[in-house]
């Protein structure tokens, strides 16, 4: 599913090795690459397990991706939460 911005705050301020980004910034990559812009639930009442913000670019070699994020919550993680974003990405 598509992650909502509100639900990845939690896993954001819980990992200190996550950048913390504007609001505007998970819109963009939300807006114009939303294929690479993936969740995963960690529980039926729509907790986020991780999630994944990709993007793909022109370069001068020609097109390549780049993951921005990908993170996961700390009691989720060792579980295959990472594996499952990335063969989706």
């Amino acid at each position: 599913r598509r992650p909502d911005v509100v639900a990845m705050k939690p896993i954001n301020f819980a990992c200190p090795y996550t950048e913390q980004f504007p609001r505007a910034y998970y819109d963009k990559y939300m807006k114009i690459w939303p294929d690479l812009c993936l969740a995963v639930q960690a529980n039926a009442e729509g907790e986020l397990a991780g999630y994944v913000l990709g993007k793909v670019e022109m370069g001068p070699e020609g097109m390549y991706g780049h993951v921005s994020a990908l993170t996961v919550k700390a009691e989720c993680r060792r579980r295959g939460v990472a594996q499952r974003l990335m063969a989706q990405v």
